[in-house]
C-alpha cells in the first residue's frame, strides 16, 4: 500500500493509512505484543471475470476457446477436476470464428501470367517514409528512390530504359495503380509511343 502512494500514519498506538485522495481505508490498534495486525481480503480482479448464463460458454471461455467436443470429453472422461458436465452448444463463437478461419487458397493458374521477362511489370508508389536518405529520397523502393510523387513518370521511363538495354527485350505491359502520376496525357502518349500497354487498378474509394 505505501510502494502504491498510500499513507501511513501511526500516533498513540492506532495506525491509519490513507489513500492518494486522503480517504482513510485502515484503522487499526496496536496489540498486546506491539503488532499492528490488519485481517484484509484480496478482491478478484475483474479482469479476469467471464460472466456468462451457461456453464458451457464460461468453461469455453476459461479453456481458451477450446472446441467444444474436446471440452465436453474433458468432462465426460473426468480429466479435470470440478469440471461439470456440459450440455451441447449449436451456436457458434463469434471469437472462434474470427481466429480460426483460413484463407481461402490461390488459384493455380492465374488469370494473366507473363511467360517472358518484361512481358508484365508491376509498379506501385507510396506516401514519404521518415527518416529520408541523405539525398532527400524516401526510404521505400530498393531499385528506385524517388523524391516526391512528380518524378514517378521520370523513375519510369529511366527504369524502362535501363531494363530493356540489361535484358534485351522490350517493356510490354505496366500495371501500376490508379494515381495521377500514371494517368497524366504526357505519360500516357510516352507508353503509346513505345508501344507499352498500361493496365490501370480501379480507383480506390473509402
Amino acid at each position: 500500500m505505501d510502494e502504491g502512494g498510500c499513507r501511513v500514519d501511526i500516533n498513540h498506538g492506532v495506525l491509519h493509512i490513507f489513500d492518494r485522495q486522503k480517504k482513510l481505508l485502515v484503522r487499526v490498534k496496536r496489540t498486546a505484543g506491539r503488532l499492528y495486525q490488519l485481517q484484509a481480503t484480496v478482491g478478484k480482479p475483474a479482469c479476469f471475470a467471464l460472466h456468462s448464463a451457461e456453464d458451457t460458454w464460461l468453461w469455453h471461455g476459461q479453456f481458451g476457446h477450446l472446441g467444444f467436443n474436446n471440452l465436453r470429453k474433458l468432462a465426460r472422461e473426468e480429466l479435470v477436476r470440478g469440471l461439470p458436465p456440459l450440455e451441447p452448444i449449436n451456436k457458434v463463437c463469434d471469437a472462434c470464428l474470427a481466429g480460426k478461419q483460413r484463407r481461402a487458397s490461390f488459384p493455380e493458374q492465374a488469370r494473366r501470367r507473363a511467360t517472358h521477362v518484361l512481358d508484365l511489370v508491376h509498379g506501385d508508389l507510396c506516401d514519404p517514409i521518415t527518416p529520408a536518405t541523405p539525398s532527400g529520397n524516401s526510404r521505400y523502393m530498393w531499385i528506385k528512390l524517388i523524391a516526391g510523387k512528380d518524378d514517378a513518370a521520370s523513375a519510369i521511363k529511366n527504369f524502362q530504359a535501363a531494363v530493356e538495354v540489361e535484358s534485351g527485350r522490350r517493356l510490354k505491359v505496366l500495371h501500376t495503380y490508379h494515381g495521377r502520376e500514371s494517368t497524366s496525357i504526357e505519360f500516357g502518349e510516352y507508353c503509346a509511343n513505345r508501344g507499352v500497354q498500361r493496365q490501370l487498378t480501379a480507383p480506390y474509394s473509402p
